[in-house]
């Protein structure tokens, strides 16, 4: 496994689609005007560059511990992702076009972004409905210290005990899918 294979720009192409995708349909869900919503390309494409770096990371470090490698869990890739794409200033949003919007569409608003990284990862990466536990996780991604290890940890349980949707993602397809591992079982 080379370096390259872990999340290759064609691939982070994808993926940005994906979340630009998700943050226009919570946007269209919750009435923000597009006029509001501008997406930064250029701290999408660093969001997940950096991503990469992290799976490198990771992948490099357990290759070294554990003798019998099968690749990431899925929720680990999750974590790194969510993480990533919450924390650069990806999403921009005029208060000139939320003048007209209610209280609770300028709250959703302010946590575009955060709740697109969230359904872009249950529903591209862990392939399951983000529910109850959403809620939750987005007070944490934008009022609390969480880490991508943490996250991954949260997505694994989350994958486990949750019902699969039946989404098809770019990591699906070979070589991802022998770099990162779906839940055995459900339930």
């Amino acid at each position: 496994m080379s370096d390259a294979d872990l999340l290759p720009g064609r691939i982070q192409d994808e993926l940005a689609n994906i979340f630009a995708d998700a943050v226009a349909e919570i946007a269209e869900e919750t009435g923000i005007p597009d006029a509001a919503i501008d997406i930064t390309a250029n701290e999408l494409a660093l969001a997940l560059s950096e991503a990469r770096k992290d799976l490198i990371i990771m992948v490099t470090r357990r290759m070294k511990v554990e003798q019998d490698f099968h690749g990431l869990s899925v929720g680990k890739l999750a974590g790194i992702l969510v993480f990533r794409l919450s924390r650069y200033r990806i999403v921009q949003i005029s208060e000139d076009g939320l003048r007209d919007c209610d209280q609770r569409t300028i709250k959703i608003a302010s946590k575009l972004q955060e709740l697109a990284a969230l359904r872009f990862a249950s529903e591209a990466i862990l392939k399951v409905h983000p529910q109850n536990w959403h809620p939750e996780l987005l007070y944490i991604l934008s009022r609390r210290h969480i880490n991508q290890e943490m996250l991954g940890v949260t997505f694994d349980v989350i994958a486990t005990h949750s019902p699969p949707l039946k989404t098809i993602s770019p990591l699906d397809a070979p070589p991802f899918n022998k770099f990162y591992r779906r839940r055995q079982n459900s339930g």
